[in-house]
């Protein structure tokens, strides 16, 4: 007998349900990748759990919230005369420094700007916070003086080095770094020279001093585990300090004597007494709520047979001479003339059909289907009907875009996850079909756009600060199709350029401006023919606006606002929306009637399986459960050496448009029905 088993562990909670409806009161007592600190005076403790900081006593106990939910705040540590901490949290919007009084009070941001602020400790003066920062578009080690508020990089190598800690006295500094062969924890002494004193594995993180300052202890990871080690800074003797059974976090450990050392592992918070050869974990409860306060729920009337409004449309674009907007909606493209606001199915298949983008003389759309197996582009000539396949590979490719002399098509085309391996932009010449590499791969770029004279295209590309983490610019990069060298401009200096996909940057047909997506609304920027900055960036539009595509005339942008299809004048900036009217109806079985003979039951409501059952079907609706039993003339699904379960969620998944109607497939063969997607 088969069981599907899915197990989402986050931590170990008891929960139970508030007086108050629709709050949810959930008791903690385990957490995963808890960062602890201790007071100096040892009697109480500060964590991190859920995105917030509490404090509790030493000895355990119940835990008291110092910080709300939403700052995201990690990695605490405390000021030496115990009354407040300095912590991480991204409560701006990206990760910064923040101190707060032990008691909850007096919440203060101390590091500001566009780039991390990460993982501080307070130096025992209390004059000084040591901190990992990207500024220098790589990790480094930085410190802050608390009196003027200056900061100074201490470390400047290439690699990223992270995890700083002061010595006991002040005067050394130990740190985690990705220089060299293999990662390790280098020392870095007063006169600024830099030793490397042990050697990690796949990575390394978080050392912190014996008392003594004689040992390190430090995190190392092969990738599969993470253990502590500890390194003997006279023998330079370095052995695995934690059990072969724990899975330790990689935060900080905490030396409360030279015999017991606090960390975090196996969901505890733990003291392990070095003399004594034991473990003990700390008792310990923390309290969170879910306040959801009550709304009128949606019903669902899934017997309905008439007609409902579709909303929503993918990749709209108008057509040259601004009287059609091509789109797709339900898996299939559509064509909207400007007057008429009832749009004109192009395909009509189960398959997926996308990215419309119009040939220059507005004869023909070359869009992207996987109605042969993967992500290839097709072209659809709207005089015939007819439809030509244009690529054929095992790659998945997506956002075509149509050369202006119409001889070819750039497009992104990917293998496997975008956002690990990268796109490659490509371009295809229409007539010979020969594939020309444009640029090597980069992380999940914007559709690619031709400048007038066709010799370069542009897309927005993510610039990252370091090469730890994803942090970073989404930056317009303008790519020569003639060997010239790359070309990166900022429409805003310092700041983001919206989610890429098909929020620009798009050239106009005229060369001189860049349409594009920032803080949410539609912006241009003046260029020249290289696609250099001619002048300041111009707001267009107050509302929400997506997808632009210009006419070709270069005088209007047609966006997409919300669910709304609009479009702005250039020359006088009025803007207006273009009529839309899409509908769809569910699809219904009719009265047919099945059974599902089931080996075993579990059905979400009983605590236990149900065995030897017939689940009857009638129509989209279960009718009832019963015992098994002969069924004349009935369509009978034989399960009786399976095991049935309700459809499954998925709670967190970035679904990918690129993997075409098998996403919903896949899903389906692991038992999911439901998937929840944090944004695509």
């Amino acid at each position: 007998m088969r069981l599907i088993i899915l197990l989402f562990l986050l931590f170990n909670v008891l929960t139970t349900y508030a007086q108050v409806a629709d709050s949810i009161k959930v008791s903690i007592h385990e957490g995963t990748n808890i960062a602890v600190a201790v007071s100096p005076d040892k009697k109480t403790i500060a964590f991190d759990l859920q995105g917030t900081l509490f404090v509790m006593p030493s000895t355990g106990g119940t835990a008291t919230a110092i910080t709300d939910n939403l700052g995201d705040c990690r990695q605490p540590s405390w000021s030496p005369d115990g009354n407040s901490l300095v912590f991480q949290s991204y409560r701006d919007g990206g990760w910064h420094l923040w101190t707060i009084n032990k008691d909850g009070k007096h919440l203060k941001q101390i590091t500001f700007g566009i780039y991390d602020d990460r993982e501080p400790q307070w130096s025992a003066d209390g004059r000084k916070i040591l901190f990992a920062s990207d500024r220098n578009n790589n990790y480094d080690i930085w410190e802050m003086d608390l009196a003027t508020q200056s900061l100074r990089a201490l470390t400047s190598n290439p690699k990223n080095d992270f995890n700083p800690t002061y010595s006991p006295d002040g005067k050394t500094i130990a740190f985690a770094s990705d220089r060299g062969t293999k990662p390790g924890i280098y020392m870095l002494d007063e006169q600024g020279k830099e030793t490397k004193i042990a050697d990690g594995l796949n990575s390394v993180a978080t050392p912190s001093w014996s008392p003594d300052a004689k040992q390190i202890l430090f995190y190392a990871s092969d990738n599969i585990e993470t253990k502590l080690f500890i390194t003997n800074l006279t023998s330079g003797v370095t052995a695995q300090w934690t059990d072969p059974k724990e899975d330790a976090f990689p935060f900080r450990a905490t030396w409360l004597s030279k015999n017991e050392v606090l960390y975090t592992a196996d969901g505890q918070i733990k003291i392990k007494n070095i003399s004594k050869k034991k473990t003990t974990s700390l008792k310990w409860e923390a309290t969170v709520y879910l306040h959801r306060p009550a709304y009128k729920r949606k019903q669902y009337d899934f017997n309905a047979d008439k007609s409902i409004a579709v909303k929503g449309i993918m990749g709209p674009v108008v057509s040259p001479d601004g009287k059609h907007i091509a789109f797709s909606a339900l898996g299939n493209l559509w064509l909207l003339n400007t007057r008429n606001p009832t749009p004109i199915q192009i395909t009509s298949n189960a398959y997926v059909n996308m990215h419309p983008a119009w040939s220059p003389d507005g004869k023909e759309i070359v869009f992207v289907s996987d109605r042969d197996g993967s992500m290839d582009l097709w072209i659809h000539n709207l005089e015939s009907g007819n439809v030509r396949q244009l690529t054929s590979t095992q790659q998945n490719e997506i956002y075509p875009s149509w050369s202006p002399d119409g001889s070819s098509v750039a497009f992104l085309q990917s293998e496997g996850n975008s956002l690990l391996n990268g796109s490659t932009i490509q371009s295809i010449h229409v007539q010979s079909k020969q594939i020309t590499k444009v640029h090597d791969a980069i992380t999940t770029p914007s559709q690619p756009s031709w400048s007038p004279d066709g010799r370069r295209v542009m897309v927005s590309a993510m610039t990252p600060f370091s090469s730890k983490y994803r942090e970073g610019l989404n930056k317009v990069l303008v790519i020569s199709l003639n060997g010239e060298a790359d070309q990166w401009i900022e429409p805003v200096e310092g700041r983001t350029l919206a989610t890429r996909s098909k929020n620009g940057p798009v050239w106009s047909p005229d060369g001189r401006k860049v349409a594009f997506i920032h803080d949410g609304v539609l912006w241009y920027l003046p260029v020249t023919t290289e696609g250099k900055i001619a002048g300041p960036v111009q707001r267009l539009t107050n509302v929400l606006s997506d997808n632009p595509s210009w006419t070709a005339d270069s005088k209007q942008i047609v966006f997409l606002s919300a669910e709304k299809l609009m479009r702005v004048n250039l020359q006088d900036g009025i803007q207006s929306s273009i009529p839309l009217e899409l509908n769809w109806k569910p699809a219904q079985p009719g009265a047919s009637r099945k059974i599902v003979h089931a080996g075993k039951l579990f059905d979400g409501v009983k605590n236990a399986y149900q065995s030897n059952v017939d689940i009857i079907l009638e129509g989209n609706r279960i009718k009832e459960i019963i015992p098994h039993q002969s069924h004349d003339n009935a369509q009978v699904i034989d399960a009786s050496s399976e095991t049935v379960i309700p459809g499954m969620f998925d709670m967190h998944a970035h679904q990918s448009e690129a993997e075409g109607e098998k996403t919903g497939r896949g899903w389906l063969a692991f038992g999911i029905t439901s998937v929840r997607e944090p944004g695509s």
